[in-house]
């Protein structure tokens, strides 16, 4: 729940408080901070130990004392943090100086956030009202209808989001999510360019094939060179692009885990088998249509068709 720029803090939580549908809320204070080597990053300041962030943690601890923080994988990694390091950075002419003690995943601005007290807002000169609420709401309460209350209540002091901030969105539901219907949309790709494909090289073969035929070679043997020729053809492709495309695979997820943390790279034994049976049977299917419909008409009909080209 954002707040108009009219609308007090103080309004704001007393609506929240008194409103029966709301179980719990926080208010979250964003700074921008810059660090000794005048490097940005946004400041979260949240209540230590509350649950209504979902904050993965990937390694050490979550924050409890004012001078702790834990950052996203991204900037632990970019700038080169350890678990125990201090982290001195300045808001609005105000020198802090914080301990980090812990990186935890997170999807917004490639990892380059820090999390820590709110009660290091005492330390600032001129402390803002909070950036947004986050709200959970009673069970079984339809989020639309506390919408409209909130907002009618507030004169649209308050405006109300599904999602306020990537930190409530669990991250383990989604980045898997992201990850198959990329995976899907890459597969089905895949293999209409692989049946195109085979359906073109396999056409430049039909004349080959209908002179085979007119020399008087068996139907048998015409289809066995064609299996042998599909074999050795597709047989080649999956020796080289199933390596390739599983090593781009496991570099890009490596790298992405460098930003967001917690990632790892797995190719299991399942894997190796959806890609043979992905790049064999559109290849096969492109290949063997065209050679079936030559083998139904005679050998002067395909050269026919086909010698003219």
């Amino acid at each position: 729940l954002r707040l108009a720029a009219q609308y007090e803090a103080a309004q704001a939580e007393q609506l929240l408080a008194d409103d029966d549908n709301v179980a719990q809320f926080i208010p979250v204070t964003l700074q921008r901070a810059i660090t000794e080597n005048k490097t940005p990053i946004p400041l979260k300041l949240v209540t230590p130990g509350q649950d209504l962030l979902s904050l993965p943690i990937i390694t050490g601890r979550p924050f409890a004392a004012a001078d702790e923080v834990i950052v996203g994988a991204g900037f632990a990694q970019a700038q080169g943090l350890d678990l125990g390091d201090t982290l001195t950075v300045t808001i609005d002419e105000t020198e802090l100086r914080l301990t980090m003690v812990g990186t935890y995943r997170e999807l917004e601005n490639l990892g380059r956030v820090a999390v820590g007290s709110a009660a290091l807002l005492d330390e600032i000169d001129a402390p803002p009202k909070p950036s947004y609420y986050l709200a959970r709401l009673q069970p079984d309460v339809r989020a639309a209808d506390v919408q409209a209350e909130l907002e009618a209540d507030s004169d649209g002091g308050l405006v109300v989001l599904d999602v306020a901030d990537l930190l409530t969105v669990p991250f383990a539901d989604l980045f898997p999510a992201v990850l198959w219907g990329l995976s899907a949309g890459l597969i089905v790709l895949a293999g209409v360019v692989i049946f195109n494909m085979t359906v073109i090289m396999s056409a430049e073969q039909q004349y080959a094939i209908g002179v085979m035929k007119a020399i008087g070679m068996g139907q048998n043997r015409l289809i066995g060179v064609t299996l042998s020729s599909l074999a050795t053809l597709v047989g080649a492709a999956l020796l080289i692009g199933l390596p390739v495309g599983f090593g781009l695979t496991r570099l890009l997820i490596t790298v992405l885990s460098g930003r967001i943390g917690g990632v790892t790279a797995v190719i299991p034994s399942a894997a190796w088998v959806g890609g043979i049976a992905l790049g064999f049977l559109p290849a096969a299917l492109g290949f063997l249509w065209p050679f079936k419909r030559v083998l139904q008409v005679s050998p002067l009909a395909t050269l026919r068709t086909y010698g003219d080209g």
